[in-house]
């Protein structure tokens, strides 16, 4: 078989990516428990650059107090967490790869024990996982949510990451607002597929406009 494709350079945007290897975001338990990022997590994603993978994705982290769907999730809502995610992209980068963060938010798949209060989803529909009791977000509430994500990839950026993915599959809450299963709601981010996949256009559109054009 030819691999020769897969060890040849890409351009995923403007970011030039030296081959098609690719570590995809997965718990790795490396994180603190305060969602904060020291030495063991960069000593474990560093180690996959030095690899030869041409991207690195970390793991799920958190864009708003309640998106937390495991614990030490890395968190990306306040700018104390910078300076933990600054030494997270120099040891990607020093191991020659891409550093990518995958934004999240766990929306009803959570636990209350979790987060420290009600899961909050598009709709009040309880996670057949955790079956607990869920707050729909308000109109206005998931205009703010949509700035979370847009702050939490800033954050990204300024930390020296090359990219942000968001999270929209396993359950989670991108999936949450275009599945017509888990979104009942009667407002613009509800009906069809044009309004379920709304909270999704304005994330993209949003980073795009804060990060610039350069930014994956």
């Amino acid at each position: 078989m030819n691999f020769e494709s897969t060890f040849t350079p890409k351009y995923i945007g403007k970011m030039l990516v030296k081959n098609r290897l690719v570590v995809p975001a997965m718990d790795s338990a490396m994180c603190e428990e305060d969602g904060s990022i020291k030495q063991m997590a960069c000593d474990y994603y560093g180690a996959r650059a030095l690899g030869g993978y041409g991207i690195v994705i970390t793991e799920i982290a958190a864009v708003d107090e309640c998106a937390s769907g495991m614990p030490g999730e890395p968190r990306l809502y306040s700018d104390q967490y910078i300076p933990g995610l600054t030494l997270l992209a120099n040891a990607i980068h020093r191991g020659g790869a891409k550093a990518i963060v995958q934004l999240h938010h766990a929306g009803r798949e959570t636990s209350s024990y979790m987060i420290g209060q009600t899961p909050k989803a598009p709709s009040s529909i309880p996670s057949p996982v955790y079956r607990e009791k869920v707050n729909e977000f308000t109109t206005a509430e998931v205009y703010k949510l949509i700035d979370s994500y847009v702050s939490a990839a800033v954050r990204c950026q300024q930390a020296g990451f090359d990219d942000v993915e968001v999270h929209c599959a396993h359950g989670y809450m991108g999936l949450q607002f275009m599945s017509p299963r888990t979104n009942k709601r009667i407002d613009e981010f509800g009906g069809g597929v044009d309004g379920r996949s709304l909270f999704h256009k304005l994330v993209v559109q949003g980073i795009r406009k804060a990060c610039g054009e350069d930014f994956a």
